[in-house]
């Protein structure tokens, strides 16, 4: 999803075979199906794999997609730098 005014990349929609869903930002925010338990979904650093879960509090933002197309007037949550 695009901003089209700046053209600046605002969030990535990922829809799945099982008809799951995930949207994630630059922040690493993100929401997802299942109340955010993607089996397939990882965050990466380098090689190695790290499951969403051990990063839960700090970037799971439950209706981020609504927050971009603004029909969640709630802030988006802020992540730690």
């Amino acid at each position: 999803m695009w901003d089209a005014v700046t053209a600046k990349q605002l969030c990535t929609l990922v829809m799945f075979h099982d008809r799951t869903w995930a949207v994630f930002d630059d922040a690493m925010r993100y929401d997802a199906a299942n109340d955010g338990r993607i089996e397939q979904l990882y965050f990466m650093r380098g090689n190695t794999r790290i499951a969403l879960d051990q990063f839960r509090n700090e970037f799971y933002d439950p209706g981020l997609l609504a927050k971009y197309l603004g029909q969640n007037r709630q802030p988006l949550k802020a992540v730690p730098k």
